[in-house]
């Protein structure tokens, strides 16, 4: 299934946040891996299992002759999994927060295979470039 919407969620007092029922049905039961790329405003969470085919296929190639060493620290180490507790909730580390501006409220966007998790604010300032087309623009739809 792929996650699809957008749903405003709140950051509590320990750095939770519930997910969302419609992104947790497309979970299908996993836990999430939730990292940060640089120079983007938002989390990344990916289903665990497809966190795991990404990396074996872009990140843990061992056989290419291409040194992965630098990107890969820059992946995992700005990563971790995360799992929910009872009430459908997840913590995310207030590092990451940090980095990409989420103080309170947070916006979360499905994306096909990865959910997107924006501060508030900063998903608002960049609301044009992400949910518009520019006037002349092309549609993005192929048809």
């Amino acid at each position: 299934m792929l996650f699809a919407g957008n749903y405003d969620r709140t950051l509590d007092n320990k750095n939770r946040i519930v997910m969302p029922p419609k992104l947790k049905t497309c979970l299908e039961g996993e836990s999430i891996f939730l990292c940060h790329q640089p120079n983007e405003s938002f989390l990344r969470a990916y289903k665990n299992s497809e966190w795991e085919r990404l990396a074996e296929k872009y990140l843990l190639v061992d056989n290419d002759d291409v040194d992965r060493s630098r990107i890969q620290r820059m992946i995992f180490l700005n990563g971790e999994n995360c799992t929910f507790d009872g009430s459908g909730r997840f913590t995310v580390n207030p590092k990451f927060c940090k980095m990409v501006g989420i103080e309170k409220d947070v916006v979360m966007l499905g994306v096909g295979k990865r959910i997107e998790i924006w501060g508030k604010e900063v998903f608002e300032k960049n609301l044009g470039d992400i949910l518009y087309e520019e006037p002349g623009a092309g549609s993005v739809f192929p048809y």
